[in-house]
């Protein structure tokens, strides 16, 4: 009986970790906190996370009531802090503003700079940096098609961007003078579409970028 050997090549793949196939997780304002303190130097404590993740707990009547729904959820928080600390791949919804589109370089003004940040309204004190922004400040459109947008564009420049990336690392930061847990994030690709969803396009960045 002839025994079957495992080539090279396909060694090399089996060895690649899982995590190379993994879905980018939406960062959310129910996660960022899961995201940022699975990766802190100083994590705050279990009950600091209940109270910001777990409405129950939030809206407990009393500490007596905080302190049993406590217990019950310890091991979700664990779980969780357990799953983000694996998360490396995420992406991020946002809203933005196309500025007018650029003829010699046929390309639109994203609105994202190195001063881009994305706070968190229902994750108080959380926020999204990106360690390089600046890449994606101008979405490449051919000219012919960026004409096709020219009616919708008038009545308004509101878009809707997907940014995709890895998590760097983990900081605070004092923003617009105010301090942030910040989740610093490597962009590999933003896809941008209309309000109406008609797609604008996208960019995908290499890994040097």
């Amino acid at each position: 009986m002839t025994s079957k050997r495992t080539t090279p090549a396909l060694c090399t793949l089996l060895l690649i970790s899982s995590s190379a196939f993994a879905q980018p997780i939406q960062v959310t304002g129910d996660n960022i906190a899961f995201l940022y303190e699975a990766r802190a130097d100083l994590p705050v404590p279990d009950d600091v996370l209940a109270e910001s993740a777990f409405t129950d707990y939030a809206n407990a009547r009393d500490e007596f009531a905080r302190h049993d729904i406590l217990q019950r959820i310890r091991p979700l928080i664990a779980e969780r802090i357990a799953d983000a600390r694996e998360t490396t791949h995420v992406y991020l919804n946002v809203g933005t503003d196309l500025g007018d589109y650029h003829f010699e370089g046929e390309s639109f003004p994203t609105g994202f700079s190195d001063a881009t940040f994305i706070p968190f309204r229902d994750a108080a004190g959380y926020a999204v940096t990106f360690a390089n922004a600046a890449d994606v400040e101008q979405l490449p459109v051919n000219v012919e098609v960026a004409r096709s947008l020219a009616t919708e564009l008038r009545r308004t420049r509101r878009a809707s961007a997907t940014i995709y990336g890895e998590i760097q690392d983990v900081s605070e930061k004092t923003l617009n003078y105010l301090t942030y847990k910040t989740l610093n994030m490597r962009i590999t690709k933003i896809e941008i579409s209309l309000r109406s969803g008609t797609v604008v396009g996208s960019k995908t960045l290499s890994p040097g970028d």
